[in-house]
């Protein structure tokens, strides 16, 4: 009983390390941007990339730390295939919000999340895509902007509206 125990002890604890850090298998962390002083509103995020051809979803999350993101921007090309939007605060995630995903696997795209204190709003190839209100507040703790999954980073800029 005791080696039994000990053969499954890896992959218990591969499972929960997972499942602690919000990864899931073969996810992929493409791309960090630290933000040391904060964020702040009227602030102009730009996302260039490519898609993998067989891309399964990518995510980009505006986090606080591990148990709180801001927002999570999650367009999956799977099952629903749906851009998931949500709110991960004290470690449990909030309500989804669904939107229709215009993204394709294979293609480039530029993404833009214009944010203001009480909604980001969000573009794709220059046109609008979408709004999501903030769910708690300040901006100014958003700590990182994290990039996931299947897709490239080839730009990534921040600006002053």
């Amino acid at each position: 009983m005791k080696e039994a125990f000990m053969l499954w002890s890896p992959a218990i604890y591969a499972f929960l390390l997972l499942a602690l850090t919000g990864a899931s298998q073969g996810e992929k962390t493409v791309f960090t941007y630290p933000l040391e002083a904060g964020f702040y509103r009227h602030s102009l995020v730009t996302i260039t990339g490519k898609l993998d051809e067989d891309a399964k979803n990518f995510r980009v999350d505006f986090k606080v730390d591990d148990s709180n993101i801001f927002l999570h921007f999650n367009p999956r090309f799977y099952a629903k295939k749906k851009i998931v939007l949500n709110t991960k605060q004290n470690g449990g995630w909030q309500k989804e919000e669904y939107h229709e995903n215009p993204f394709k696997p294979g293609s480039k795209f530029k993404l833009e999340f214009q944010c203001e204190e009480d909604f980001f709003k969000v573009f794709l190839n220059g046109k609008y895509l979408l709004d999501f209100k903030a769910r708690f507040h300040p901006l100014s703790t958003i700590k990182a902007i994290v990039v996931y999954g299947d897709v490239t980073v080839n730009k990534f800029s921040i600006k002053e509206m």
